[in-house]
């Protein structure tokens, strides 16, 4: 003879039933909010919920980590940049400094007893001797351990900041528009001047290959 299941049995089987399905109600129309979080009450969804967690997370960590390799890789060319630019500056203000020097002698006391050809190609040589000295000088206190496309590229930012004096020089102070200040030179001193000009970009680059091969 098979035994009736117990009152207290019953109630309890039926009060779990009716959990379960007042969870499962409660799932399938909308989330249950509690604070700032949204946390649904199906028990089927709940059971995801660690795991969508943990996802959430491990993605956070990684956009941080991308954009930690980010920021480095950015401070990196920053601090690249910071040690192209101060040699480059300091090479050009030491050959402009002399250059306006000796072209200010050379207007007030050498332009009245010669040509200005004859002026000119008279400053030339002290001109090319300040470019190799403060190349050197620049090559033993900058770039030592520099790279050779390093090397050039000082070179050549010191030959956009010396014509960009030029322009400003000429534009400025002697009234010249920038096709006049390119042009305005007399053909044998202003090709020389623009050799000159070409050595001033590249012999940054020359003397690191001279002391290399020295080694």
């Amino acid at each position: 003879m098979r035994r009736r299941p117990g009152r207290g049995r019953v109630l309890r089987q039926a009060w779990l039933n009716g959990a379960l399905l007042s969870r499962l109600l409660a799932g399938t129309t909308g989330p249950h909010r509690r604070g700032n979080q949204t946390k649904p009450l199906n028990p089927f969804v709940s059971a995801h919920a660690p795991s969508i967690k943990h996802e959430t997370l491990l993605q956070q960590r990684g956009r941080s980590l991308i954009g930690n390799i980010y920021s480095r890789r950015s401070l990196g060319y920053a601090e690249a940049s910071m040690h192209r630019l101060t040699p480059a500056l300091v090479y050009f203000l030491i050959v402009f400094g002399a250059g306006f020097a000796l072209g200010t002698i050379r207007v007030l006391f050498i332009l009245p007893l010669l040509s200005e050809r004859a002026a000119e190609l008279l400053e030339m040589p002290l001109m090319l001797t300040v470019i190799v000295i403060a190349a050197q000088w620049i090559t033993r206190q900058y770039l030592q351990d520099a790279q050779p496309w390093e090397q050039l590229a000082v070179g050549l930012m010191a030959t956009g900041y010396m014509l960009a004096a030029e322009f400003l020089v000429g534009i400025t102070l002697r009234g010249l528009s920038p096709a006049e200040v390119v042009v305005n030179r007399d053909p044998v001193a202003g090709t020389g001047y623009y050799l000159s000009l070409m050595l001033f970009a590249v012999m940054p680059w020359l003397l690191a290959r001279r002391q290399l091969r020295q080694r």
